[in-house]
């Protein structure tokens, strides 16, 4: 029961978190804004005839280590594509998600691709949904927001920010762990 409690803790905070990293010193962002060094916070606004599969995917292939997923719903393939790829280049790819929407038809095609190719996922036992959206790429920076990995997500909405603080990065990372290793709660593919 403590650990369902702190799960579920833990995944409000995270969301609390996610939002106010989005609040800045000035009252309205730059849109389009890519943080220029780790220590900046930048919210990137989709604009008309942008995706926001282009700014994750070009994140994801930065990527030099590790990509720890959490994600809803994935099914783009473009992106779904580019987390392969990251594996193929030897990166250390984990992804958490959502164990009803795992059985869907798309989802479950695209899990079975990740898990043929080795990435291990694991999903939330089923008390709730696990509906977070959130990239940590080498523990250096965190993709958020509300966007879903998805056809209808990915087009003219505000839905994505990029976190490089370090102290923001590191509570997504804790977070992640926290449900990569609970037991209880979440449990392999």
């Amino acid at each position: 029961m403590k650990k369902k409690q702190l799960s579920k803790s833990l995944i409000s905070a995270l969301s609390v978190l996610l939002l106010l990293s989005g609040c800045g010193e000035t009252a309205s962002p730059k849109p389009n804004t890519q943080p220029e060094d780790n220590s900046q916070t930048g919210t990137y606004s989709t604009q008309k005839n942008e995706s926001s599969d282009d700014i994750w995917i070009k994140e994801i292939n930065t990527a030099q280590k590790s990509l720890d997923i959490a994600a809803y719903l994935i099914t783009k393939e473009d992106l779904a594509n580019a987390i392969l790829d990251a594996k193929k280049r030897g990166i250390d790819v984990k992804v958490i998600t959502d164990s009803e929407k795992s059985n869907s038809k798309t989802q479950k095609e695209i899990l079975d691709k990740f898990r043929q190719s080795g990435i291990p996922i694991k999903i939330n036992t089923p008390t709730g949904l696990t509906h977070l959206n959130f990239i940590i790429i080498d523990d250096t920076e965190t993709l958020g927001g509300s966007y879903n990995y998805l056809e209808d997500g990915a087009n003219e909405n505000d839905a994505s920010t990029i976190m490089k603080k370090p102290d923001i990065v590191k509570e997504y990372s804790v977070g992640f762990n926290s449900m990569w290793d609970n037991a209880n709660d979440f449990e392999n593919y």
